[in-house]
Order: structure tokens, then C-alpha cells, then sequence
């Protein structure tokens, strides 16, 4: 959503029970010189970066969805630690995400 061209108004047009997944990750506000590299390696875990999440999850209740919520971050940081940290790491910064902050 954030790297395409984001429209508000036309995420409010979707019917909440289209969304059937919703899989978050962060990034910095300016996309990386090498699109396919960033989404691969360098995503940031939710909260850790400066894309607009918070709206984005505010968007998506007014329209009424309903839909499973996780993270999916490509990161070599993250992919470097112990399975067991790295999980951690992702439903902590996803659970300040829903909580507001």
C-alpha cells in the first residue's frame, strides 16, 4: 500500500470482507533506491520505521474489517536472531501497534 501510491479514498471503498489477511511490516518514509531489496531485506518490524500503520489499521476498522492481523517483515536483522527471539520481537511490536503506540 505505502509503496504504491497510497489512496485513502479508495481504501475506504473496499468492502471489509474483502480483506481476508492483513500482513504488516514498516519501512522508512522514502523507499529504498533498489525496491526489491528493501522488501526482501531491509523491512522494519511494525512501529520501528515511519509508515503510517496506525492509520492504515484505523482505515481498515471503518470499513469493517474483520481479518486476521500479522506481521511479515523480510529482514536480515531480524532473520539473523534465534527463531524464538524473532518471534517475540514481532508480536511485541505488533501488540504496541494495536495498544496505540
Amino acid at each position: 500500500f505505502f509503496r504504491g501510491r497510497p489512496d485513502w479514498d479508495a481504501l475506504r471503498r473496499v468492502p471489509g470482507s474483502h480483506v481476508t489477511a492483513i500482513q504488516l511490516s514498516d519501512a522508512p518514509a522514502l523507499p529504498a533506491p533498489d525496491p526489491v531489496a528493501e522488501t526482501l531485506h531491509g523491512r522494519l518490524l511494525p512501529g520501528e520505521g515511519e509508515l503510517d500503520l496506525a492509520r492504515l489499521l484505523a482505515a481498515l476498522r471503518e470499513i469493517g474489517a474483520d481479518a486476521p492481523l500479522g506481521v511479515e517483515v523480510f529482514s536480515d536483522a531480524l532473520h539473523a536472531l534465534a527463531p524464538g527471539d524473532a518471534a517475540r520481537r514481532a508480536g511485541d511490536a505488533l501488540r504496541r501497534l494495536r495498544a496505540g503506540g
